[in-house]
């Protein structure tokens, strides 16, 4: 199997690490493992010492600081059309090898593009809780489009409630590994 994840930092605080684990995980467990991470940084180093093949490009990241600017806008842009150029080149893989995308914050929307361009299943995985309830909704829509959706907590879950009920699908777990990276 590929997987194929997708990360907004490259720092070592806690997303990060568990980002590392994951990838890690999914290495142990015998899977080619890419990593696209917006910059260089102890994340990257960490990760291609344990074997993942790590491509440092343009990630799309809706951010309030993202939206506020030109230059966060542009930036944006660029995200999204790298998520494009990369799902062609997933279109290539052998169709005998199954890949997965996974999306490591919600505010990681290049993962979502590049499993929709690609037609591959997308695992999102969600840390934050969102202030708004505009936000709130927003990530909603975005986060019923992933094949699967795994939050950090009860209470991460619990605040994209909606009336379709389509949050009770979403898996809760606090340390994600390999074995949840592959949809049913």
């Amino acid at each position: 199997m590929l997987i194929v994840a997708v990360h907004s930092s490259a720092e070592l605080y806690g997303s990060d690490r568990s980002f590392l684990a994951i990838c890690l995980a999914g290495v142990n467990a015998g899977h080619r493992v890419i990593a696209f991470l917006p910059e260089e940084g102890p994340l990257a180093d960490r990760l291609r010492l344990q074997g993942v093949d790590v491509r440092v490009t343009d990630i799309a990241v809706l951010r309030r600081t993202s939206i506020r600017t030109v230059a966060g806008w542009r930036g944006l842009w660029r995200g999204m059309l790298r998520s494009v150029s990369i799902a062609r080149e997933l279109r290539r893989q052998p169709a005998s090898q199954q890949t997965v995308i996974v999306s490591n914050t919600s505010a990681v929307i290049s993962g979502r593009l590049i499993a929709a361009r690609s037609r591959t299943p997308h695992v999102q995985i969600v840390r934050e809780i969102y202030a708004s309830s505009l936000e709130r909704k927003l990530f909603g829509m975005l986060l019923r489009r992933s094949t699967a959706v795994i939050c950090v907590s009860e209470a991460v879950r619990d605040q994209f409630e909606s009336a379709d009920g389509w949050h009770t699908r979403v898996e809760v777990v606090s340390t994600p590994g390999p074995s949840l990276l592959i949809p049913m």
